[in-house]
């Protein structure tokens, strides 16, 4: 697995304002941070091999909200 790290302003997700994603491929990892990049409310965007362990990871079935 592999996983994207972003932090977003604290009104868009009400669990918190930063975040780790786990993506089952490097080139959904890819495409994923590139998208949230686009994003004014997502900041500090970093594709990583591990997760930030102080902060959630979120799975398709940990989170089912489209960001």
């Amino acid at each position: 697995m592999f996983y994207i790290y972003f932090e977003t302003e604290s009104r868009l997700l009400h669990e918190g304002t930063k975040y780790n994603i786990e993506v089952p491929t490097r080139t959904l990892q890819d495409e994923i941070a590139n998208d949230l990049e686009k994003y004014g409310e997502v900041f500090n965007v970093k594709k990583l091999d591990e997760p930030v362990s102080e902060y959630p990871v979120l799975t398709k079935e940990t989170y089912k909200r489209n960001i």
